[in-house]
């Protein structure tokens, strides 16, 4: 199919390039070349209506500086790196740093104002309503500047994070995709910040879609994709009862699970105390009740040999399978198969690599499953949100618990010897962020 703006910009340029011939003095071809680059200029991306803030033209007649407060300086231990808190506005402060840490900073974590119209966002220090007819232009005016310093401060191996929400977040994202490049996009993460409850359920049976997550756009200067290199795990309530097998040692051979439990005194006892019957469906009731009976499900000696059978079959040396009986235990370049009733060989999944330690609000152990960009449960945070860091901040404030899996998932666990940037820094939430870390792990972050 033709493009047909292509076709109309192609004969607008023709006409130009003829009125050029007929009218060439100097001030025609400079009106006419103003023309021109309007109809050649970018005709994809994200188009607004330029804004200048007072703060731009006060840098183009004044240099920013920074003045030492002594006042307010803190000193724990004189030997160890400084923590710096820029008072004043964020571009003045940018425009520092980026004579001060260019391509130094190597996590950049901020929560812009949303442009709710709810008077969460001040533009020349007037706020900015919902009739506004030019408050999406001014938000991506002001924020096109500070993201443009931001990339400059990244390191090489930088990684910036945004949360945001559906006011600006398909905005910001074309915006991101500018200023860092769109393959530089490495994370878009639903965060999970409320569950429907109270007035907004209201509306919520009345069929609207309530808002319950924000976002997180995450952008590279390496383009690597590969940035969890601590992943995090999100707790399985219940038991998987497709692990239904499990290797007897003394027989040597496969049996079921169910015939473990049902032979097995003090989980017996359990399950009759409970009133239920013995089944690998009832366990996760069991489970719930017994710390005895978790222990053992979950202990490194028998998680090892419960078992899922694959649907896949094992391509195996003729030598490792033959004469195995039905049943046995194969283990081949440490993976474990089963020879079935058919006398095919079938993958095993161990229940042992579904068991350990999460990232949820308890801290929960037991079945888990990688985290995607889908981080649940951050609602959890929310009764504590207010009184965490000791500032009060009525809304929008982020949970440490948030910031710090953010921090601690895109570096290896050795490398806590790095420089985080917030620029709008509200509530002082990733500062206290840092400073948890490093009294976790004894790093260096600064």
């Amino acid at each position: 199919m033709s493009n047909i703006s292509q076709k109309k910009r192609a004969a607008m340029l023709a006409y130009l390039a003829e009125l050029k011939q007929v009218h060439n003095d100097d001030e025609s071809i400079r009106a006419l070349n103003e023309i021109e680059a309007a109809l050649t200029e970018k005709k994809y991306g994200l188009v607004w209506e330029e804004h200048t803030e007072q703060v731009d033209q006060m840098l183009e007649d004044n240099i920013p500086v920074f003045i030492e407060d002594e006042a307010r300086k803190i000193v724990a231990d004189p030997d160890q790196p400084f923590n710096f808190l820029i008072e004043g506005d964020n571009l003045h402060s940018l425009k520092l740093l980026e004579k001060t840490h260019k391509g130094k900073i190597d996590i950049i974590y901020i929560d812009p104002p949303y442009n709710t119209g709810n008077k969460d966002f001040k533009y020349d220090d007037n706020f900015v309503d919902l009739d506004d007819g030019y408050r999406h232009s001014k938000w991506l005016s002001f924020m096109n500047r500070r993201l443009k310093l931001a990339n400059e401060l990244l390191s090489e191996d930088g990684i910036i994070f945004v949360s945001i929400d559906k006011n600006e977040g398909f905005q910001l994202k074309l915006l991101m995709d500018e200023i860092f490049g769109e393959d530089s996009m490495v994370a878009d993460l639903h965060v999970e910040t409320s569950i429907i409850g109270g007035p907004r359920r209201i509306p919520a049976m009345k069929g609207s879609v309530v808002k319950t997550a924000e976002f997180v756009l995450g952008y590279t200067k390496s383009k690597d994709t590969l940035i969890m290199k601590q992943p995090k795990f999100d707790y399985i309530p219940g038991y998987d009862t497709h692990y239904s097998l499990f290797y007897d040692d003394s027989q040597k051979t496969i049996i079921s699970l169910l015939e473990v439990l049902k032979n097995t005194e003090f989980i017996k006892e359990v399950f009759k105390a409970l009133n239920l019957r013995v089944s690998l469906k009832n366990l996760e009731k069991v489970i719930y009740s017994s710390e005895k009976v978790r222990n053992w499900l979950y202990s490194e000696d028998i998680a090892k040999r419960i078992f899922r059978k694959s649907d896949s079959v094992g391509d195996l040396p003729k030598e490792v399978t033959s004469g195995k009986p039905v049943n046995s235990l194969i283990v081949h370049d440490n993976k474990p198969y089963i020879v079935d009733k058919n006398n095919v060989v079938k993958g095993l999944f161990v229940y042992w690599d579904r068991i350990g330690p999460t990232d949820d609000y308890f801290n929960s152990f037991g079945e888990r499953s990688v985290r995607g960009n889908l981080w649940k449960g951050f609602q959890s945070d929310g009764g504590n949100l207010a009184k965490e860091g000791g500032v009060s901040f009525k809304k929008g404030k982020k949970p440490i618990r948030l910031i710090k899996q953010l921090i601690h998932s895109v570096r290896e666990a050795n490398d806590n010897d790095i420089t985080v940037l917030d620029f709008f820094a509200g509530s002082g939430t990733t500062g206290h962020t840092v400073v948890a870390l490093n009294q976790e792990d004894v790093g260096k972050r600064k």
